[in-house]
């Protein structure tokens, strides 16, 4: 099996139309290697699947993970997405 290295990306995203518009983002795992490769998933396929991750600061600069959950986007909704800015890690077992 190939190894697929993960990469994290701060995802936004826009849910419900004018007045009730609500705008969240997040950090989104995925075994892509970059933003244009998710701008291909979308043209080619219109959804991205990955994971929503949930991050603390680790003290020194950096984000530790502490859960991961699966997550899918689509067109719908897609606002921007971009690397995230932090180094991200999570403890070895």
């Amino acid at each position: 099996m190939a190894d697929v290295t993960k990469r994290v990306f701060w995802l936004q995203l826009q849910s419900g139309h004018g007045d009730r518009s609500i705008a969240y983002s997040l950090p989104f795992e995925v075994a892509l290697p970059s933003v244009e490769a998710i701008s291909d998933q979308l043209i080619r396929a219109g959804v991205v699947a990955g994971s929503k991750l949930t991050l603390v600061d680790d003290g020194k600069g950096g984000k530790l993970i502490t859960d991961r959950k699966g997550f899918s986007f689509g067109v719908s909704g897609f606002v921007s997405v971009q690397d995230y800015f932090r180094p991200v890690w999570e403890p070895q077992e």
